[in-house]
């Protein structure tokens, strides 16, 4: 569902015609010879017309508009095209935009997807854009929605970079070009005028970030200083010392204005540009606008004892972009990295990113269900897990469901001010993104009493649930390395196995194959982290499973200060 740039070496349908070109000036003034570096079976393959863009852009912008056009289904339009798309690639970008709220089950609009028809920009780019008038901190979001519809402004002369290969995607609104090129130290600028550079590239760039861990937010504070700049006569000198492309802001100066006007045409911007901005000095509700509109891109921070690396749900284990600041750090205190576009080379990278909390993800993310266990909450089919205290995961619930309802609300009605009408439902959500501590883990709220023992198995396998896994979430949001297991073959042809972390063993019973015995080992690791393996609970009493006083045992041996909520 997600959108993955490959840089693979391809030869465009344009060669052909070069080729029979260049053959033909070979010997145009005098006899002479033409050489093509690639073999005649390849040059017999050439294809004579390029491949159509339908059948090689993103669907998603394709399909709002067509929806718009109040024609009823997608598929069935898109099939009686000269070369129609993949059904699946339909599916999928109607399913992404029912994700994030475009569409409804039955493929119609939404208010939100109406509001998306009318913006000429990706349509996840278009949410956040919305969310920013929202919110009422408009004019950062517009920078960044508008820097990430054209190409990257930060530069990268060649000259002032390692000597390494690194992923360069050029992109557009509707199609991106990507190329794989080495970089060495010996290249040249392109622009013979330009006095040599004072400070490396991406030293620039990191000047930009002031430690946020967001490259989002450095575009923001780049195009602010090249306003102030243009206002003092020193634009030019200020792109030079930032390698930034002078170009590049002036196309982001223009689509701002575009989308502005847009969106007061629409009636969800004040014509006062105070009221607008309002809330654009706090960086976390920034952070969640950024958040609603670049989910499902979202990447976990995984901290181990001396390293630090990153997942995503569709990839496994993935890098991130060079260029990014993130990429200078060598730890991030934000459990989460939400970001645009992925590049795949040899490995999968990551481009711009920008760090945020569980609050931000929970309030700001997509659908939550309830987990197996009380107070566990899951997003994204599993893979994102959130453990509170069960009363503040009900919380959480309805103060997500209270919100999207007052942001429909707003949607059908953009006159309506939703700061007055739910004041205090808006301030609450300010708060929890702003005092959220970032440690990537809920495990608030104790309770002394303790569930049945005979539970255990059931508790922890039930749903399909995979025990093994969920040892091994527990442990990494922890910031600890995963569990290990060793597995002993009995003389009853049985196998017993035991699991280790932080010094502790935990052996499980013993089962008639290493997976079973495995899994019954984690078993008895979790029902000790949630308390379980003590019988000392009354038959009567059915409170959830306290959670908390052995995990927080375990987290205190990482890290001493901790902030708990009741």
């Amino acid at each position: 569902m997600f959108l993955v740039l490959s840089l693979l070496d391809n030869f465009l349908s344009s060669l052909l015609f070069l080729a029979l070109s260049r053959r033909g000036r070979a010997g145009r003034v005098q006899p002479g010879e033409c050489y093509h570096l690639y073999p005649k079976c390849v040059y017999e393959a050439f294809s004579e017309y390029q491949l159509p863009e339908l059948l090689r852009t993103p669907l998603n912008s394709l399909c709002l508009q067509i929806k718009s056009l109040q024609v009823e289904s997608i598929g069935e339009f898109l099939s009686s095209a000269l070369q129609a798309p993949k059904p699946r690639t339909v599916q999928n970008a109607i399913d992404f935009l029912t994700m994030i709220g475009a569409l409804d089950e039955k493929e119609n609009l939404t208010n939100l997807g109406k509001f998306l028809s009318i913006l000429p920009v990706d349509p996840k780019l278009g949410k956040m854009l919305i969310m920013g008038a929202i919110f009422r901190c408009f004019d950062p979001v517009l920078t960044i929605v508008a820097g990430l519809s054209v190409r990257d402004p930060f530069l990268l002369p060649q000259d002032k970079r390692d000597s390494v290969t690194h992923p360069i995607s050029l992109s557009s609104n509707l199609s991106s070009v990507t190329c794989q090129v080495p970089v060495t130290h010996n290249a040249q600028l392109h622009d013979c005028h330009r006095p040599p550079p004072l400070p490396l590239a991406g030293t620039a760039k990191s000047r930009f970030s002031a430690k946020d861990y967001s490259d989002h937010m450095a575009l923001v504070r780049a195009y602010e200083g090249w306003k102030d700049a243009e206002r003092e006569g020193s634009a030019y000198e200020y792109c030079w010392r930032n390698f930034l492309s002078a170009q590049t802001l002036q196309a982001i100066h223009s689509l701002r204005k575009q989308f502005s006007f847009i969106l007061k045409e629409a009636g969800l911007v004040d014509t006062d540009s105070s009221i607008n901005n309002k809330l654009s000095h706090n960086q976390s509700l920034v952070r969640a606008v950024i958040c609603s509109g670049l989910f499902p891109g979202i990447a976990s921070v995984v901290h181990r004892e001396t390293s630090m690396s990153f997942k995503t749900m569709d990839d496994g284990q993935v890098l991130l972009y060079a260029n990014s600041v993130n990429a200078r750090y060598q730890t991030i205190p934000y459990p989460w990295l939400v970001f645009g576009e992925k590049v795949k080379v040899n490995a999968v990278f990551i481009r711009d990113s920008t760090g945020v909390s569980d609050s931000i993800l929970i309030l700001f993310g997509g659908a939550l269900s309830n987990g197996i266990q009380a107070g566990h909450l899951k997003m994204l089919d599993g893979y994102v897990d959130f453990f509170l205290d069960p009363n503040l995961a009900d919380c959480y619930l309805k103060l997500k469901d209270e919100l999207d309802k007052l942001i429909q609300k707003k949607l059908e009605d953009p006159g309506i001010d939703i700061h007055k009408e739910g004041k205090y439902l808006m301030l609450a959500v300010q708060e929890l993104v702003s005092g959220d501590q970032c440690e990537g883990r809920f495990v608030f709220g104790r309770d002394s009493r303790k569930p049945k023992a005979s539970n255990d198995e059931n508790k922890f396998t039930k749903d399909g649930t995979n025990p093994k896994s969920l040892l091994q979430t527990l442990l990494m949001r922890a910031g600890h390395t995963p569990p290990k297991y060793k597995t002993k073959h009995l003389k009853t042809n049985e196998f017993r196995a035991l699991v280790e972390f932080k010094g502790m063993q935990f052996v499980g019973k013993p089962k008639r194959n290493k997976q079973l015995a495995e899994r019954d080992a984690a078993i008895e690791a979790l029902a000790w982290l949630t308390h379980t393996s003590d019988n000392t609970q009354h038959e009567d009493d059915k409170s959830p499973p306290d959670v908390t006083d052995n995990m927080l045992k375990l987290l205190g041996k990482r890290r001493k200060s901790k902030r708990h909520f009741d």
